[in-house]
This record gives structure tokens, C-alpha cells and sequence, in this order.
């Protein structure tokens, strides 16, 4: 239903569209690894270690810039903290997305025994050729 000013349908969207970007970026990364059946790869691990760290250094940094107290020594730390884990964070998403493909395909050619390429050949005159492997 649309309010007075007509933003409930589109913070609706909003929230549904961040929801789905956020299930995503979460699983994402992990899919090709997923149907490999390595899940709970190095990848994953990381993400997930990175991520809770900066979740508790993200609290702990936003508690301590908050306070009335002088702890400069301390935001700074947790700021570094917090860079340094949403860089590992990255890191192992780009490790993850790198690797997914060759599982993918190291799971395919364990699964199935055969192969069958098609390649272009050169020569007098240009055509293809079948190769497989048993």
C-alpha cells in the first residue's frame, strides 16, 4: 500500500533488491565451489573468519569513537583492524571467484571419464577436428 508521499513501495524494493545483493554477495562467490562439492574451501573459510572480524572490530570502533573518553590510540587500532579484515574479506572473495571455475571443471572431468573437444585446424584448407579422451 502507498503512503501520502509514495515511498513505502519503493523502500520496499530498496529492501528487497539490498536483501537479494546481500544473499548473493554472501553465496555468490561460494556456487561454482558448491556444485564441485568442496563447500567448506579456504576460500570460504577466510571470508567467513574476515567477516566476523569485521563485524566485532566494527562494533568495538564505532563503541570507542562514540565515547566521551579520549582513546585515540584505541579508534585507531580498531580502525585498522576494521580496513585490515575488509581487505582479507576481498581478498578471499577474489580467491574464491578465481577458483570456482577450475573446481568446476576438475569435478566434471572426475565425474565423467570422457571428453570431447572441437578444435579448428589449420592448413590448406581451414576445418575442424574432433578430439576425445577414454
Amino acid at each position: 500500500m502507498e503512503t501520502e508521499n509514495g515511498t513505502q513501495e519503493a523502500s520496499t524494493s530498496t529492501a528487497m533488491i539490498s536483501t537479494v545483493g546481500a544473499i548473493f554477495a554472501l553465496v555468490g562467490p561460494t556456487t561454482g565451489h558448491i556444485y564441485a562439492g568442496k563447500t567448506w574451501n579456504p576460500g570460504l573459510k577466510w571470508r567467513l573468519i574476515t567477516l566476523a572480524t569485521f563485524t566485532v572490530t566494527g562494533i568495538f570502533f564505532i563503541g570507542a569513537a562514540l565515547s566521551e573518553t579520549d582513546n585515540d590510540g584505541t579508534v585507531a587500532v580498531l580502525a585498522i583492524g576494521v580496513l585490515a579484515s575488509g581487505l582479507g574479506y576481498l581478498g578471499a572473495t577474489v580467491y574464491e571467484v578465481a577458483t570456482a571455475p577450475s573446481a568446476a571443471s576438475e569435478h566434471n572431468r572426475r565425474r565423467s571419464g570422457t571428453t570431447i573437444t572441437v578444435a579448428p585446424t589449420l592448413g590448406r584448407a581451414p576445418g575442424l577436428a574432433v578430439v576425445g579422451t577414454f
